[in-house]
């Protein structure tokens, strides 16, 4: 690791003596002793929007960056307090699915959230609410979501799942947040038969659709032989099932896609 060379894209920002030291610090983090050794991604040290756009253009996945710089990527602040008021939070703080393919569900709680960056803690403990742990409370702190630059400067961000399967506000969600690129969004849900709870997945841009793949989602939502394919239409927001053909690779979760252009086009001209 330690002789891996400064990466082109990083040495308007980065020194040699720098990137040694970044890997160097990378392979004393790895776990030790009766564990497969792990580092963590470079991306997920990046500070700044700027840094965090070389990584992007070198292929790394935007996953994998601090939500911090993310929220700002996508036109977000950090910080700031609740604007909604204690019956906002009674009213809404319960996490539901869409009636309609697509739903409008912005409502003033879950827009705090967003805005925040909010933990489904950190509303209860804002709210001073102690009472409600028979059921999560609506939370915008995920993990398993994914995140889609659109050509026209917004952000996708679809579902993902909050906290452990133990804790009480354990959720996997199923809706889309649509992000302006300068602050501004607006959030969409689906009915569960037409888009169920998804994390884990991937996330790919073809031709105005994003197409969801793969999904760890709960266990009895779990089907093994099946993979999971959703498109995702970015002007009407109308999300589909999609029926695949040849060999499955079974129920795929934590994996990474990207689109080959010019295989597409061999594969188009063949048929």
């Amino acid at each position: 690791m330690p002789d891996s060379p400064l990466p082109d894209a990083l040495k308007a920002v980065m020194s040699d003596e720098e990137w040694k030291e970044s890997l160097q610090a990378q392979k004393d983090s790895m776990i030790e002793i009766g564990q497969k050794p792990t580092v963590e991604p470079t991306i997920a040290d990046v500070q700044s929007v700027e840094v965090l756009k070389l990584f992007l253009a070198a292929g790394d996945d935007l996953r994998l960056a601090p939500s911090e710089v993310k929220r700002s990527y996508v036109g977000l602040e950090n910080g700031g307090e609740f604007q909604c008021s204690a019956e906002d939070y009674r009213a809404y703080r319960l996490p539901r699915f869409g009636n309609a393919n697509p739903e409008p569900m912005d409502n003033p709680f879950w827009s705090d959230m967003v805005r925040l960056g909010g933990s489904a803690y950190s509303a209860r403990d804002h709210f001073d609410d102690t009472e409600s742990l028979e059921s999560a409370v609506w939370s915008y702190d995920r993990f398993g979501s994914s995140l889609t630059p659109l050509p026209d400067g917004r952000f996708v961000q679809t579902a993902g799942e909050h906290e452990d399967f133990y804790d009480p506000d354990f959720y996997i969600y199923n809706d889309v947040v649509i992000h302006d690129g300068q602050g501004g969004f607006k959030i969409v849900g689906y009915p569960q038969e037409v888009f169920p709870p998804t994390d884990f997945h991937t996330a790919t841009l073809v031709d105005g659709s994003i197409y969801l793949i793969g999904c760890l989602g709960y266990a009895d939502q779990r089907k093994i032989g099946t993979t999971a394919v959703f498109r995702l239409a970015v002007d009407s927001w109308k999300i589909e099932s999609v029926t695949t053909s040849g060999d499955i690779p079974s129920w795929l979760h934590e994996h990474r896609a990207t689109y080959d252009v010019q295989r597409n086009a061999k594969t188009q001209r063949a048929r």
